[in-house]
């Protein structure tokens, strides 16, 4: 369940946070790693880097806004 919210709501008008300071992408990813987190049951201060390619086979946030408008052209 908390991996379709999160990522609905992440995916939501990607194409739109193309061109934001890498500050608020840092704010975005965070959130996406502290999911991955919950999900993963992973204690506050692990590294969840790894984990979130290899085990969700999600994509970090920026890659994610790339990903998104190379889909849509």
């Amino acid at each position: 369940m908390l991996h379709t919210v999160i990522h609905s709501q992440l995916d939501y008008c990607n194409g739109l946070f193309a061109d934001i300071p890498s500050g608020q992408t840092a704010r975005l990813q965070s959130v996406l790693r502290a999911a991955a987190r919950l999900v993963l049951q992973l204690p506050r201060y692990s590294t969840v880097s790894a984990a979130i390619r290899d085990t969700l086979y999600w994509l970090n946030f920026p890659q994610r806004i790339t990903y998104k408008l190379c889909l849509m052209t």
